[in-house]
């Protein structure tokens, strides 16, 4: 979760999540691990009640220094936007 603010939330107009669709740990994270994640933007809309509001899916992975796969997790985002804007 720490590096999901640092590298993405920090980084935009987040307005928060309403939560998590999925999170399967596949391996478990043991001291010393040396981590790194990639992030994808699976969908982009408009929020149809509120225009200035974008709701993202996004698909995370979490890898260690072998780059095995730890963890995945689908999540919701909302994110601010200006009228007009595309997501």
């Amino acid at each position: 979760m720490r590096m999901f603010f640092d590298e993405v939330l920090s980084k935009t107009n987040s307005i928060g999540s309403p939560g998590l669709d999925q999170i399967r740990w596949l391996q478990p994270v043991r001291p010393n691990d040396t981590l790194h994640g990639r992030f994808t933007i699976i969908d982009a809309r408009v929020s149809k009640s509120r225009p200035t509001i974008g709701i993202l899916r996004s698909n995370g992975e979490l890898f260690n220094q072998h780059n095995e796969l730890l963890m995945t997790v689908i999540g919701i985002h909302f994110v601010g936007r200006r009228s007009g804007e595309p997501v």
